[in-house]
């Protein structure tokens, strides 16, 4: 992708407000940076087994 279409998905996705994401909490940190950059805010999720983030604990959050 370049710098100017990255430029414009910024522009699309921002929001004035900081919107939660969900990302696991075992994941890489460009994850996180991810989210941050289209200016909102990551949200660590814990993970099961499969190291997947737990639907009940998403759906209890997002209640």
């Amino acid at each position: 992708m370049s710098a100017d279409a990255t430029a414009d998905v910024r522009r699309e996705v921002r929001t004035e407000a900081s919107i939660p994401l969900s990302v696991p909490t075992l994941t890489f940190i460009a994850t996180a940076n991810a989210v941050r950059y289209l200016y909102a805010e990551p949200v660590f999720m814990d993970c099961d087994d499969y190291y997947n983030i737990e639907l009940r604990r998403l759906c209890d959050a997002t209640a």
